[in-house]
């Protein structure tokens, strides 16, 4: 039987591919392709927490074989844009009747990464750590993930994240294969007085974020007392797996 905490996911997941989609085509081609469509944002965290404010997410169809945009575009799924809400030029798209903004490029300028005009609608930067969530369409089913930057001192020109592109559960935690995804500015956008067209150096790692398995929330359970010795030793394993990454 479900628990409520599930029902609640399904019920919130549920509610944002109906305020999204039109129709279901895009999804059910991606899923027999073999694809995981994302949607990627901070915004994700509060939604699924029952917040209703607006959010700004990408939207990556994880297709490896490159079929699914000419077997079904992604535009012929989607609601009707919020008038004068589409634009084009950089891939912004507000499904009409939502408070959801959408960033389409992959999908409409047919390229392997996503433009941004800026990474703080993705983002949230919190002192020296940077987070975001990941949806993972999963068969249908949802799926969220949590990723962080930490020892972010100013903002770089791109950003990668190693998403998962098969379907759960065999892709979570630890298995399956990942593709780096990379998030950029505009090359007409600067930051930090880095000047468009920068790229990044040679030596800088290639992926930024790294997946969090909701350590951090367990911690803050098990600090206030509401998990039971099993939880805990789950938590002291984690923590352990950690500090191995760490070093």
């Amino acid at each position: 039987m479900a628990t409520l905490a599930e029902k609640q996911f399904e019920r919130r997941f549920r509610l944002l591919i109906n305020k999204v989609f039109e129709k279901t085509h895009w999804l059910e081609q991606a899923v027999k392709l073999g694809a995981n469509p994302v949607f990627l944002g901070h915004g994700l965290i509060k939604f699924f927490n029952g917040d209703d404010s607006p959010i700004y997410l990408a939207v990556m169809s994880m297709d490896m074989s490159g079929d699914l945009e000419r077997i079904s575009p992604l535009l012929e799924s989607l609601r009707s844009p919020e008038p004068e809400s589409y634009k084009k030029d950089v891939a912004e798209y507000s499904p009409k009747g939502s408070n959801i903004t959408l960033n389409i490029w992959e999908s409409l300028k047919k390229d392997e990464l996503t433009r941004v005009t800026d990474f703080k609608k993705l983002f949230n930067e919190d002192s020296d750590t940077l987070r975001t969530a990941v949806l993972y369409y999963n068969g249908g089913k949802g799926k969220v993930s949590r990723f962080v930057f930490k020892n972010h001192k100013s903002w770089k020109r791109s950003y990668t994240v190693p998403l998962r592109f098969c379907h759960y559960p065999s892709y979570y935690p630890d298995t399956g294969r990942t593709l780096d995804w990379t998030f950029t500015l505009h090359s007409n956008e600067r930051v930090n007085n880095v000047p468009p067209y920068a790229s990044r150096s040679s030596g800088e790692d290639s992926s930024d974020f790294v997946e969090d398995h909701g350590i951090e929330v367990l911690e803050d359970l098990h600090s206030s007392g509401k998990l039971n010795q099993e939880a805990v030793e789950i938590i002291q394993l984690l923590q352990r797996m950690k500090g191995l990454r760490r070093k």
